[in-house]
């Protein structure tokens, strides 16, 4: 019986869902072997007991070409501002300096209770569907923040490559911001050691 694999090849061939079921497989303390039965199983979406009839070393080539996923450079993921999922086209926060106090404090209360197996509620808070149309200028409205179960759930099926954009821009301005904040501390302490 032949069976064909589709082996993820880049970030946008992996859901929320699945990545977070994937680190939660790579913190386990399993066997090496298990460990790439598992992750080939999951990421190629294909039936443990379908795979358990592959030769080892064809499980370990296959886990190999996956976790070249983990050692790409994900800080050069593009930020996508507008995007498409089921259907619905969804908008990133336009303004980030006019965000809601409500949208702002629970942000920072996922992002600090974990980033991976919230990431699917910080994207729901992030994006949202577009009101309206886009203007000439590529400007568009986005519904208010309610928060929900189901927008949270909807965005499980949202591609890494665009969390990864949203993410890695988020980490860059905090980068950007630290050492701004350290350089003008340093100045600030220069200014009062002088004085």
């Amino acid at each position: 019986m032949k069976v064909k694999i589709k082996i993820p090849t880049d970030w946008s061939d992996v859901n929320i869902e699945t990545f977070q079921k994937f680190e939660e497989l790579q913190a386990l303390e399993l066997p090496s072997n298990q460990k790439n039965l598992e992750i080939v199983s999951l990421l190629c979406s294909v039936e443990k007991n379908v795979l358990e009839r592959f030769k080892i070393t064809e499980i370990n080539e296959i886990a190999s070409e996956i976790n070249e996923l983990n050692v790409d450079n994900v800080v050069d993921v593009e930020i996508k501002t507008m995007i498409k999922l089921n259907k619905v086209k969804y908008g990133l926060i336009p303004n980030l300096s006019e965000m809601t106090t409500g949208e702002f404090i629970d942000l920072e209360s996922f992002i600090q209770d974990g980033v991976v197996k919230n990431l699917h509620t910080i994207m729901s808070i992030l994006y949202r569907p577009i009101i309206g149309s886009i203007n000439a200028n590529g400007q568009y409205t986005i519904e208010d923040y309610i928060p929900s179960e189901a927008k949270e759930q909807n965005m499980l099926k949202l591609p890494m490559d665009i969390a990864l954009g949203v993410v890695s821009f988020f980490f860059r301005l905090g980068l950007t911001l630290q050492s701004d904040l350290n350089s003008s501390s340093e100045k600030q302490s220069l200014v009062m050691a002088r004085a």
